[in-house]
């Protein structure tokens, strides 16, 4: 028999163009008010933080052809920084800033973590 080496996948990346939700949560815990709002909230990628896997949807993003491919990368990344541990970012450029509600936040942010989250990841 041969001698099998570990497996060397440490992150694995899904992708959809299903749309995905979470609840979003207060620092309590608590469904965020409007509980209505909040319970069934749609997304663009969730990242286990850290974690060894994430899952980008293009389904709230696919009607800007011009924008595709810019949105994907910068959520892909975005997604991939949770993994490593990094938290959302309050540099206003920073690909781990929080999306904020809006796709816009996301056509705002370069495709570069800034300095402090890169020294986080090292």
């Amino acid at each position: 028999m041969r001698n099998e080496k570990p497996d060397s996948i440490h992150h694995i990346l899904g992708l959809t163009n299903k749309d995905i939700s979470t609840t979003k949560k207060d620092a309590l815990g608590n469904t965020r008010k409007p509980e209505k709002k909040y319970k069934d909230w749609g997304v663009f990628g969730l990242g286990y933080c850290p974690g060894a896997s994430c899952i980008v949807s293009t389904y709230r993003f696919k009607n800007n052809t011009l924008k595709f491919v810019d949105r994907f990368k910068k959520i892909c990344v975005h997604e991939i920084g949770h993994n490593l541990g990094l938290k959302h970012c309050l540099n206003e450029s920073c690909v781990m800033r929080d999306a904020a509600e809006s796709i816009k936040t996301i056509d705002l942010v370069e495709l570069n973590l800034c300095d402090a989250c890169r020294l986080k990841i090292k």
